[in-house]
């Protein structure tokens, strides 16, 4: 459980978590200060619930680098209930399967897909 507040960071989980907001979205944000991938999910099983994902770092494409609110290399993820916002691309699922991603809000700078 995650209290309130703005944390001004690069999540990366590399465990199997639950990792959830005390009060919502609207009250516990992770915020990427415009570098990199705000969170990225690297191990199997992972939930993420209830937090505003904002400000990823730009895309580059010449290098082939694209920057995310959310980054997803693992399986069997649950993404819900997070408000994702102002991200160079929301969510982008690298080589991953059977992942559920219900009752998010997803606004970004880019609308893309990437699978």
């Amino acid at each position: 459980m995650v209290k309130d507040g703005i944390y001004y960071e690069n999540l990366n989980v590399d465990k199997q978590l639950t990792i959830k907001s005390e009060n919502g979205s609207a009250r516990c944000i992770i915020d990427g200060r415009g570098k990199g991938n705000v969170v990225t999910l690297e191990a199997d099983g992972i939930s993420l619930e209830g937090f505003t994902i904002r400000n990823s770092g730009r895309a580059f494409l010449i290098l082939g680098t694209n920057y995310t609110g959310v980054k997803i290399y693992s399986d069997d993820n649950i993404l819900t209930r997070n408000n994702i916002v102002n991200n160079y691309y929301g969510i982008c699922l690298v080589y991953s399967t059977n992942n559920s991603i219900t009752n998010n809000i997803i606004s970004s700078k880019t609308i893309m897909v990437s699978i």
